[in-house]
C-alpha cells in the first residue's frame, strides 16, 4: 500500500470496499495491508449484498481467511453476526463447508442460538441440516440439545435432516435424530420427489440405515395413538345421548311417513273399486 492519499474504504461499482474484495478472494498480504491502515473501516458492508469482509469470505469458502480475521488485533472490530442480503450467516456458510472443525472454531464467536434455523441461499438448508449431511455427530449432538433448533426444516427439495441423514447413510446421525421428541411424520414426510427417508435409504443401499427406519415405523404402528382414540371418544362418546333421540325421532317420523303413505294408497284403491 504504497500511496498514503488513496480512500481505502472507497466502494466499488458493486458497493464492496477493497478490504471486503480482497477477503472474498483470500488474498490475506492485501487484507494485512489493509488492517494496518487505521482509517480502514473493518466492518464496512456491501449497501448490494449486505455482508461484511468476515461473511463475504465465509460465502466463498475462504475459512482460513476467516480464521485470520478472527484471530486478528483489528478482528473484534467485525461484527460476526452479520447477514448477507441473500440471507446467509458465518454459521450457516461454515456448516456447507462440510468441515466439522471450521463450524466449532466458529461457534465461540457467533450468538448461533439468535438465528438457529437460517437457512443458505442455494440449497435452503440449516445449520442441522449440513450437518445432518455430511454426518457431523458432535454437531448433530449439540444442535439437538438446542429446543430452538428445528428438526423438521425443509430445504428447496423438500428434504428434511433425516432425509439427508438417511441418503448419505450416516446410521449414528439417523439414531440421534429419530430420537428427537421433536421430530414429526417420520415416514410419511416426503419431498418434492416423492421420497422418504426410508426410500432414500433403501435407493442409496444403505441397508442398515433401512432397517432402523423399518424398526422405527414398526414400533410407531404398534404404539397405540392416544390423540386420535381421545379425539374419537370426544366425537363420539360425549354426544352419544343427544344423537340416540335425534336418530330415534327421524326414525319415528319415517314410519308415520310410510305409513301415511300406505293408508293413502289404500283409500284411493277402494275409492277406484266402489267409484270406479
Amino acid at each position: 500500500m504504497p500511496r498514503s492519499d488513496l480512500d481505502v474504504n472507497s466502494p466499488g461499482n458493486c458497493g464492496c470496499t477493497a478490504l471486503i474484495w480482497a477477503c472474498s478472494l483470500g488474498k490475506w498480504a492485501i487484507v494485512d495491508a489493509l488492517l494496518s491502515r487505521k482509517e480502514t473501516i473493518v466492518d464496512a458492508r456491501c449497501p448490494n449484498h449486505g455482508h461484511n469482509a468476515l461473511v463475504a469470505a465465509a460465502h466463498r469458502m475462504k475459512f482460513e481467511m476467516v480464521h485470520q480475521l478472527l484471530s486478528h488485533p483489528r478482528g473484534h472490530e467485525m461484527d460476526p453476526n452479520a447477514f448477507a442480503a441473500c440471507g446467509c450467516n458465518l454459521l450457516v456458510c461454515a456448516s456447507r463447508s462440510g468441515d466439522e472443525d471450521t463450524v466449532h472454531n466458529i461457534l465461540p464467536f457467533i450468538d448461533y442460538r439468535n438465528y438457529p434455523n437460517t437457512q443458505d441461499c442455494k440449497f435452503g438448508r440449516t445449520a442441522l441440516q449440513w450437518a445432518s449431511h455430511f454426518g457431523h455427530d458432535s454437531l448433530i449432538q449439540l444442535f439437538l440439545s438446542e429446543p430452538s433448533f428445528s428438526v423438521n426444516h425443509r430445504d428447496i427439495r423438500g428434504n428434511t435432516a433425516l432425509m439427508l441423514a438417511a441418503s448419505s447413510g450416516h446410521y449414528n446421525i439417523v439414531q440421534k435424530l429419530l430420537a428427537s421428541p421433536n421430530l414429526t411424520n417420520v415416514h410419511r414426510d416426503c419431498n418434492s420427489n416423492g421420497d422418504t427417508a426410508l426410500s432414500l435409504a433403501e435407493w442409496y443401499g444403505h441397508t442398515d440405515v433401512a432397517r432402523l427406519l423399518e424398526s422405527a415405523l414398526l414400533e410407531q404402528a404398534a404404539a397405540p395413538s392416544t390423540p386420535d382414540c381421545a379425539a374419537q371418544s370426544a366425537f363420539f362418546v360425549t354426544p352419544f345421548v343427544p344423537y340416540f333421540w335425534i336418530s330415534t325421532f327421524f326414525a319415528i317420523l319415517s314410519i308415520l311417513f310410510f305409513s301415511l303413505t300406505y293408508f293413502a294408497l289404500r283409500i284411493d284403491v277402494l275409492a277406484f273399486r266402489v267409484y270406479g
